[in-house]
């Protein structure tokens, strides 16, 4: 596609031969070492290996977004959703306390929940398919168009618009949701100067309308 990487395909055929993640609920820590464990791809490399040793923790994958447009289709979800604060348990290092002030409205979940379910709701399981909530069909017309670019380079899970606060922090953690073939993307609509994204120790400036691959 115009304007997207080469870096994306290469991200998104590290999961060949993965299966879908088996739990949509918080998993037991034998259960996330056992998956860990068996992370490994079609042409037998370890997935685990590949992502801490061979993959770089945040590479932009394409600028330019239309910034206006983004901002203007969050105000519009707003007004029809408020954002949810987050309430799922994630493996943190501090003393199970995630974040203060992050929240979030689903524009693409678990079939098409609206609400704390889809919010929460993170994995393939018996509830269904990933789909486009009401909201992005109403609301985020832009957003659609892009979240269908990347559909168009492999299997879309959740979409979602996120926020943290002013003063707001999310603490070191790892999902629940443990699986290699699934990557994540970020793409900042509304940032300023003094917020930090940290993977692995080390500080990364993300911009608004850039989008992001992150290891995380």
């Amino acid at each position: 596609l115009e304007g997207w990487a080469t870096e994306l395909p290469r991200f998104l055929a590290l999961g060949a031969g993965q299966e879908a993640p088996e739990l949509s609920a918080a998993a037991l820590h034998s259960e996330l070492r056992r998956r860990e464990a068996t992370a490994v791809n079609a042409r037998g490399e370890d997935l685990r290996r590949v992502l801490d040793q061979d993959c770089p923790d945040c590479v932009v994958l394409r600028r330019g977004f239309d910034v206006e447009r983004l901002s203007q289709e969050t105000e519009a979800a707003e007004r029809q959703h408020a954002f949810l604060d987050k309430t799922v348990s994630l493996h943190t290092t501090r003393d199970h306390e995630v974040a203060r002030g992050w929240a979030s409205i689903p524009l693409r979940s678990v079939g098409g929940a609206m609400g704390d379910e889809g919010v929460n709701l993170v994995g393939s399981h018996g509830g269904g398919e990933f789909e486009d909530t009401p909201l992005m069909e109403q609301c985020c017309p832009y957003i659609r168009q892009i979240a269908r670019e990347i559909a168009g380079l492999g299997r879309l899970c959740r979409v979602r618009l996120m926020r943290l606060e002013s003063g707001g922090v999310i603490f070191p953690h790892r999902d629940n949701f443990e699986n290699h073939a699934v990557v994540r993307l970020h793409l900042p609509i509304v940032t300023r100067e003094g917020v930090e994204f940290r993977i692995r120790g080390r500080d990364y400036r993300l911009e608004a309308g850039t989008l992001y691959f992150t290891n995380v």
